[in-house]
């Protein structure tokens, strides 16, 4: 089992950072990771133990001949789901010793989609009739998660959180500033606001799409 530490760091780092991957141990009855990457994506750290829902599927694929690729889906802590897909590893006598874990969060790729589909639909639409806008991020937006989350328009908090002696006039923002601004928003929460884009698209006198790209850039 041991030897395969390395191989987790190596797996690390050739998918990247939207893939979590463990190196769980048996360890009497249980299994333990014993070598994590990326560990924050999948709330994994070393010593942790593998959940219930992937020990039912390592015990599956180790009961037969041919050991399948099923995901499994996996929701951390935060409530975000990923995709989870594990391989059991077995010592020379063919017991079941160990397992690798690979776990894939696609909240960047819905992200993505999202706004590729709010260039060509408004909000609403894409809100009511697609599954792709992106997954709450892990730390909770000051804004966002507020109580009075629910009462509030993204006009109200530009002015709340924005007064208008804190923002430069309309249409005078230079593409620093611009850049700047979507930073701050974004930090607190503003964009989990439905209709957050369009808002600030008028307070910034551009598109909607000029926004959706300082957005990318910012995530990038």
């Amino acid at each position: 089992m041991r030897h395969n530490i390395g191989l987790i760091n190596f797996l690390g780092q050739v998918l990247g950072p939207d893939y979590g991957i463990a190196l769980y141990e048996r360890t009497g009855a249980d299994f333990t990771a014993i070598a994590v990457s990326n560990g924050h994506l999948c709330d994994c750290g070393l010593g942790a133990a593998l959940p219930a829902a992937l020990r039912q599927r390592l015990e599956q694929d180790a009961s037969q001949a041919d050991t399948r690729v099923t995901p499994v889906a996996h929701v951390t802590r935060q409530q975000k789901t990923l995709r989870a897909s594990i391989h059991p590893l077995y010592d020379l006598n063919g017991r079941l010793e160990g397992a690798i874990c690979i776990y894939f969060d696609d909240s960047r790729y819905r992200s993505l989609s999202a706004q590729l589909l709010r260039l060509r639909h408004p909000d609403s639409f894409v809100d009511h009739y697609f599954e792709a806008s992106p997954a709450h991020d892990s730390a909770a937006p000051a804004i966002a998660a507020g109580p009075a989350a629910e009462a509030l328009s993204p006009e109200r908090v530009l002015q709340k959180y924005f007064p208008p002696s804190a923002l430069p006039a309309p249409g005078k923002l230079s593409a620093k500033e611009r850049k700047a601004l979507v930073g701050k928003l974004m930090e607190s929460g503003f964009f989990e606001l439905k209709g957050a884009v369009p808002a600030l698209a008028k307070h910034m006198a551009c598109s909607p799409a000029t926004v959706y790209r300082y957005v990318a850039r910012q995530k990038g």
